[in-house]
């Protein structure tokens, strides 16, 4: 999962996070939103996390593309071939159920 905002948005993502990894499967957060921010950074190294925490850029098949997603689909990088978006605020019974194995989450996650 790829961490971005404040403490308080690091915290409910960890949350989110730390609660789908104890039905198994392994996860780990990482903080490449932060590498070119001036005015954020991440802050939940204060806290003992028992998530591994890494840097490091972010999948390229994420990344903002002008190549179409049905195209971007069939090269998708191998570490992450599942991402789960928060597409808006509010409880999403589809991202608590177990994820599939390699999935990116991005989001909030605050309900």
């Amino acid at each position: 999962m790829r961490l971005f905002g404040e403490l308080g948005n690091q915290l409910f993502q960890y949350a989110f996070l730390f609660a789908l990894s104890r039905q198994g499967g392994k996860a780990r957060l990482e903080t490449s939103s932060y590498e070119h921010d001036d005015k954020r950074v991440c802050e939940l190294h204060h806290f003992r996390v028992s998530l591994p925490i890494e840097g490091g850029p972010p999948p390229w098949a994420f990344r903002k593309s002008r190549i179409p997603a049905c195209l971007r689909s069939l090269f998708a990088a191998p570490k992450y071939p599942h991402f789960r978006e928060e597409k808006r605020h509010g409880f999403d019974p589809g991202l608590a159920a177990p994820p599939r194995r390699h999935t990116y989450f991005k989001g909030y996650f605050q309900t």
